[in-house]
């Protein structure tokens, strides 16, 4: 007979993909963590100043066309649900950008305005 032993059983913690952007703007902190499993990605900003604008974040994956994945909370907390069609993009080394656009012209196929902050995507 095979005996196993009785304990506790180890939990492997999931790899969280995660990124820190910074830009010139000075106190800019945005940290970002991406479940991909349900999709979200949580998001904290702070000393964003959009200037009435939308802060919209891009992913820029391998192939270099930048994919708009939706607006942030300006300063504090949020979710956004990343489309199915972009979540294949949120891996470790893809970059992430921050433009500040003109919210009338969404949905937003391209950057329009220079980017004040950007992060390569982690796995830890």
């Amino acid at each position: 007979p095979v005996v196993v032993p009785e304990g506790p059983v180890q939990q492997v913690a999931a790899a969280q993909i995660i990124a820190q952007l910074s830009g010139d703007q000075e106190g800019l902190a945005i940290a970002t963590r991406f479940d991909s499993e349900s999709g979200q990605m949580n998001v904290s900003t702070q000393g964003l100043n959009s200037e009435g604008g939308a802060p919209v974040l891009w992913i820029v994956p391998a192939d270099g066309k930048p994919r708009a994945l939706g607006i942030l909370p300006v300063n504090g907390t949020g979710t956004l649900n990343i489309e199915p069609t972009s979540r294949s993009f949120v891996q470790a080394g893809s970059l992430l950008a921050l433009t500040i656009e003109d919210p009338l012209s969404a949905p937003f196929e391209a950057p329009t305005t220079p980017i004040i902050a950007t992060a390569t995507i982690s796995k830890i």
